[in-house]
């Protein structure tokens, strides 16, 4: 697997050996559109015997089981909950569990359909620009069809590292990482054959699980696989990975929270292991020499203090913080012994309490010889400890210090009050916990206790219940385990949520559950092997509220003031919610322009251009607009003598450009004095329908609101402009921040960073689709409509003296050899016509120039400047800006009519 030639994508090399010790089956062919339709009992085919295409990775997993039920097999995968889309097709399948050791249909690994590929991989000989009958092309030595051609196919595995070793029974990532990231293997009819290859994962962009297009289909394999290897986010192996039960999305609208981290020990390997849902369901294993318990999370939610002692155990402990991230260096405490660190924040400082020794506080004459301390922590470094108590109270104190408990073998308790007192009759407790807020609860586990048995009305084993006490001591609740299983390592979340350890009958830990102390109800949010102390932060959701300054009456003129206060981001973690009937902005909508269930790569860095539009939309002199030649190549910071944000988005068009332009941009940029475009003139294939706003848009409650609301046009007449867009701006930053993978792009003003130098490949420079559009019914609509498009933008942008600059982005030279102008098409010899559009709307309006840095393919951009075929890299973009911003300065001297279409074609 993967590959160690330099030129090849970071995502495909190094090289990577796989040893199978099973046996497998995979199909011959393609799973096609006459199969698929038969089982799955929906679609129409053209041609039965093609392959199925347009079907999202789950669609594939649907199929896959169906199958296997329909030959009476196991199934091999699990879920809790499907969505599809208005075209039937399944975009989530919640909770996706694969089961390697069930023999039932499945989607091959990339390590088997690589292996199965490689005898007799032969695109020149399989590969066809047209899509075909299965097998019309021959066969491998493995008697398999179409691995080089026909249509690109969805293995299992999640994207990740490769390693340059070998493994043995590989499967794969861990899981996909914040953008959900699969893997499709093979050629295509859109493909370049000389371009396909066995290391290949992907094309330009990256592939979600709910992405589906044309050109990727799929085949099945069988057979279980024992003892499979899985590769962590850091390169470590694993055969044990977490499954997550609950995911991000269902665990955020659960507990009804904007953000949540979860950390706990894995037994297995000693180390600490997180997810921060509000970036996935990614589980971040983190691998170092450190043996850890007790884990908290600190109350910004940045840092995770934990200890190498566990309660209960003598002996002396470290002390660690570490920040919450896979690769944060652990800053211990220099102390003798420390353990179970809990944060608490006083006085306005962030501080730790600990205990020098964490064992049993039954013997009275060792416990007096223990103590709890606190020290503060600020900017990564500890302050001086300061000791509290004597005693070890590790199970919560208050921030006054007035209350203290623990437990482990005795439920103690510190009360300013009362002092130093038992609970539960001296019986034995664990696990104890004080709550969070306010109420001074106390939570615990126990043994079964005299105590207990009389509150709950009956027997009960160890740690069967979750009893609950007041601040004096008396029994208030008590929750019972799942049947089959006892509670530990319980918690409190909040008031209403409890974190705990889910144990089997032969001490095993397998769960992490969540307990409803509204409902009692009891939810697995994880699966492995000994999930030990779990903690679990949240950030509760804010309400952004309009506040009008309260009524004031002046008695000497008897004159009423009701002016408006206007509230800005700045102010926002001030505002208390305030149930004011006036105008409220929903924080469960607004700014939300992504969610967990849809991750496709350009939904992803859309989002992270929103919220850069309304950071920035009252200061933006110049923006930019396109695809991803614009997205890649145009950096904000090198502007010399305008600000300048690019909100280009990968895999979108003019289509997009325009609703941007007319219901976003034009309306909120009050000093906007400039739009740079790119000019896709071989992507002016698509029609209408092809704008993101039509269509992946709707799947985000942003938008949907955005467009609710006239995009917020109708709100300059009233005095609360100023604080729907704060909040606006407030909540694309704080919302579902899933997209951290692309804060480069924020960086950069918007360009998203892409530095691989992967040449201009003028030997085999990419080609994608049908060439000969211009020739076509749909491809004249399109182009019609991409004119349409662009003219709608630059009449509007005249409207506001705002001047349109189109940019014809550098593709490879190696075009010129193929007969297309570019990686879509069209034939070269019929692209005048674009041209001569371009020209036309020069003449007839001002405010519009292009300027044209392809030139045909006979530019000056070098190889070392080039992404691929038609991109630029960073380097690119530090050419290409400069010419950019001299044809802004010399707009009024741009020439009308460049010609360019009518010189080219005499010339060729």
């Amino acid at each position: 697997m993967g590959t160690h030639l330099e030129t090849a994508p970071a995502d495909e090399k190094p090289k990577m050996d796989v040893a199978f010790t099973y046996d497998f089956s995979i199909a011959q062919t393609e799973v096609t559109c006459g199969e698929y339709a038969k089982l799955m009992k929906k679609g129409t085919c053209k041609n039965d015997s093609i392959p199925i295409v347009n079907v999202t990775y789950f669609d594939a997993i649907l199929f896959a089981n169906e199958k296997s039920k329909a030959e009476k097999l196991d199934t091999v995968y699990s879920y809790s909950k499907s969505n599809f889309d208005d075209s039937d097709n399944c975009t989530l399948l919640e909770n996706l569990v694969f089961d390697a050791n069930k023999k039932g249909y499945r989607l091959p690994t990339e390590a088997e359909w690589v292996f199965a590929a490689a005898k007799g991989f032969n695109p020149d000989s399989n590969w066809s620009s047209d899509i075909k009958k299965v097998c019309s092309f021959q066969k491998n030595q493995f008697e398999i069809c179409d691995m080089e051609g026909n249509v690109k196919e969805w293995v299992y595995d999640w994207k990740g590292k490769f390693l340059d070793t070998t493994l043995t029974n590989y499967v794969g990532a861990i899981d996909g990482g914040s953008l959900d990231e699969r893997i499709v293997k093979g050629g295509s009819f859109v493909d370049n054959k000389n371009a396909i290859t066995l290391y290949g994962r992907n094309e330009v962009y990256s592939f979600s699980s709910n992405y589906k297009t044309e050109y990727i289909g799929f085949r099945l394999a069988m057979g279980a696989i024992p003892n499979p290897l899985w590769l962590d986010h850091s390169g470590k192996t694993s055969s044990s990975p977490v499954k997550v039960l609950f995911s991000h999305s269902e665990i955020l609208s659960y507990m009804d929270v904007q953000e949540a981290k979860i950390v706990f020990r894995k037994d297995e390997t000693k180390n600490l292991a997180y997810i921060d849902y509000t970036n996935g369901n990614a589980v971040f294993e983190i691998h170092d020499t450190i043996d850890s318990y007790h884990p908290e999370i600190s109350p910004d939610g940045n840092w995770i203090a934990f200890s190498t002692k566990l309660e209960g155990i003598e002996g002396k402990s470290n002390l660690y913080v570490r920040p919450f991230d896979v690769n944060g260096k652990a800053i211990k405490l220099n102390v003798e012994s420390g353990a179970i660190p809990r944060w608490i924040v006083k006085d306005g400082d962030t501080l730790i309490t600990y205990v020098d020794n964490a064992g049993s506080n039954r013997d009275e004459s060792n416990w007096n010889k223990t103590s709890t301390w606190a020290v503060k922590f600020s900017n990564g470094e500890f302050g001086l400890p300061e000791k509290i108590f004597d005693g070890a109270y590790h199970g919560g104190i208050t921030t006054d210090y007035s209350m203290a408990v623990t437990g482990a073998q005795l439920l103690r308790v510190y009360n300013s009050k009362a002092g130093k007192e038992i609970w539960l009759n001296g019986e034995q407790a664990c696990n104890v916990s004080l709550a969070k807020d306010s109420s001074k609860q106390v939570l615990f586990l126990d043994f079964g206790s005299k105590t207990g048995r009389e509150y709950v009305g009956g027997k009960y084993r160890v740690h069967e219940q979750i009893l609950f006490m007041d601040s004096t001591g008396k029994l208030i609740n008590a929750i019972a385990s799942p049947k089959g299983y006892s509670f530990d390592h319980s918690e409190w979340v909040n008031k209403d949520f409890v974190i705990a350890t889910l144990t089997d009958v032969n001490g095993v830990k397998p769960f992490i559950a969540l307990v409803n102390l509204k409902d009692s109800s009891v939810t697995k949010l994880m699966e492995g092997e000994e999930l030990w102390h779990p903690n679990l932060w949240t950030k509760e959701k804010k309400k952004f509220v309009f506040i009008p300054t309260p009524t004031i009456t002046d008695s000497s003129t008897s004159v009423t003031d009701t002016s408006t206060t206007v509230m800005d981001s700045s102010s926002i973690d001030s505002i208390i919610p305030i149930d004011y009937t006036d105008f409220e902005i929903d924080p469960d909508s607004a700014g939300v322009y992504l969610n967990a269930e849809n991750l496709a790569n350009k939904s992803v860095i859309f989002r992270d251009k929103m919220e850069l539009f309304w950071t920035y939309r009252d200061t933006m002199e110049v923006v930019i607009l396109g695809s991803s030649r614009a997205d890649h190549s145009v950096n904000g910071l090198l502007f010399k003598d305008y600000f300048a944000i690019n909100l280009a988005v990968n895999s979108t068009n003019i289509h997009t450009a325009q609703p941007y332009f007319e219901n976003y941009i034009y309306p909120h940029t009050p000093k906007l004095k400039f739009v740079v475009i790119s000019l896709d003139l071989d992507l002016w294939k698509s029609g209408r329908p092809g704008s993101f706003f039509a269509g992946d848009g709707k799947k985000y409650l942003g938008y949907v609101y955005d467009a609710n609301h006239n995009y917020w046009k109708d709100i300059y007449n009233s005095n609360k402009a100023e604080y729907i867009l704060a909040a606006l701006k407030h909540y694309s930053m704080e919302s579902y921040r899933v997209q951290k993978s692309y804060n480069h792009c924020k960086e950069y003003n918007g360009m998203c960073l892409r530095s691989t130098v992967g040449g201009w490949n003028i030997d085999t420079p990419t080609l994608s689709g049908n060439y000969n559009w211009m020739k076509t019914s749909s491809g004249k609509k399109g182009m019609a409509d991409s004119y349409d498009a662009l003219k709608v933008i630059v009449a509007l942008a005249a409207t506001r003296n705002i001047n349109v600059l189109g940019v014809i982005f550098p593709q490879s030279p190696g075009y010129k050899n193929t007969g297309t102008y570019g990686r879509y098409g069209p034939e070269r010899d019929s692209t005048y016509v674009l041209f001569n559009m371009l020209d036309t709307l020069t003449m007839k309006y001002p405010n519009f120039r292009y300027i044209d840095e392809n030139k045909w393919g006979n530019h000056d951009y070098p190889d070392s400047v080039a992404h691929n075929s038609d991109h630029l890299n960073s380097k690119g973009a530090e050419i290409i800006v400069p010419r950019i911003e001299a044809a802004l300065n010399r707009f009024d001297s741009l020439p009308s009519f460049l010609g360019v279409g009518s010189e080219v074609l005499r010339d060729e």
